[in-house]
């Protein structure tokens, strides 16, 4: 039973990252971290496909977090939540 639940929050996490990483870009953009009108037509599509790619890894990792005991596995819970938004601050102040 306790392992259905962590695999609810686990699921309710990777859903909330998806909500953070669309609010964290418009927050980005409506600060002018990265210029929109320097950058490509499809700078948005390139960072949103490999935070995608990002945030799978990170349902995985906190997919093994469900299984372990310790306390640091919030940690690994928490990477769906946050990993997609620290890229996409990453890559968009790489590009700046």
């Amino acid at each position: 039973m306790q392992i259905l639940f962590r695999i609810f929050v686990l699921a309710i996490l990777s859903l909330l990252g998806g909500l953070l990483y669309s609010l964290s870009v418009n927050v980005l953009i409506m600060t002018h971290v990265f210029p929109t009108e320097e950058v490509g037509n499809n700078f948005g599509y390139e960072m949103t496909s490999k935070a995608v790619l990002v945030w799978f890894v990170a349902i995985i990792i906190g997919f093994v977090s469900v299984f372990i005991e310790q306390k640091w596995r919030y940690v690994l819970l928490a990477c769906p939540l946050l990993a997609p938004s620290i890229f996409a601050l990453i890559y968009s102040l790489s590009l700046s």
